[in-house]
């Protein structure tokens, strides 16, 4: 199972290399 902290952690990486690609403007 996958803790609620580790969920966190997943999403915020994600959401970096989801920014990085695409910057917002």
């Amino acid at each position: 199972l996958i803790s609620t902290t580790d969920l966190a952690f997943i999403a915020t990486i994600y959401l970096l290399i989801f920014n990085y690609k695409t910057p917002f403007q």
